[in-house]
């Protein structure tokens, strides 16, 4: 992949819409009681990391990174708690106090006070509690205004034949979801909405064992 090819990918990831980004290995997403002064339990809550730092995505033919410092400058005011990022399954909001959301050293870690009814513990609670429902989620905005400081940064690793993309700056994060099946996994994650994942699959498979003079940049 020549340098040429790359800037072609990069602004294809331009197209305006929202990433989603979906964690599993080492991430454990619970249900535990939310319990009153007297011990007696009041209500359940969700809890678990959306997004993981520094760990190399699978499942994509790209590699991506979200690099420690990514969220330092977030917006997280109008972020959802949903589930399987089904907006007609609201959980929780930032908003109302009912998503708290930690940036640590590991990731963004939210816990998620779902409204207590019969249907809510039933169709979304439940499922959580007894392991049926195991994988964590969270749907993001990229800021490209500014030309000359992007938030991702792309580059082909010439010895290991990959592009690696990493994510230094996200905008904002739109919500956190408990899900059914990782985006990486179904390969429903793409580069933003403007092209389609098959597309730049063919894309990456034409250049495919050819051998370009072009910068590997250091990770870490």
């Amino acid at each position: 992949m020549n340098k040429e090819q790359l800037e072609e990918l990069k602004k294809k990831a331009k197209g305006g819409a929202h990433e989603i980004r979906t964690f599993s290995d080492g991430i454990k997403l619970n249900v535990e009681e939310k319990r009153a002064s007297d011990g007696s339990t009041t209500s359940p809550i969700i809890v678990g990391y959306g997004a993981v730092f520094g760990v190399a995505s699978t499942g994509l033919w790209w590699e991506e990174i979200l690099m420690r410092g990514c969220m330092d400058e977030t917006d997280f005011s109008s972020c959802f708690g949903l589930f399987n990022h089904d907006e007609n399954a609201v959980l929780g909001s930032v908003r109302a106090g009912s998503v708290e959301l930690t940036v640590d050293d590991y990731g963004l870690y939210y816990k998620i006070t779902p409204p207590d009814s019969v249907v809510v513990r039933d169709l979304y609670v439940e499922p959580i509690r007894r392991g049926d429902v195991v994988h964590s989620s969270f749907r993001f905005s990229l800021d490209y205004s500014d030309p000359a400081n992007p938030p991702d940064e792309w580059m082909y690793d010439e010895e290991r034949d990959v592009v690696v993309r990493k994510i230094n700056k996200i905008s904002r994060v739109n919500d956190v979801s408990p899900v059914l099946f990782p985006a990486y996994d179904a390969a429903e994650s793409s580069i933003r909405a403007a092209t389609s994942f098959d597309e730049m699959r063919e894309k990456a498979e034409s250049v495919k064992g050819k051998k370009f003079n072009f910068p590997v940049y250091n990770m870490f």
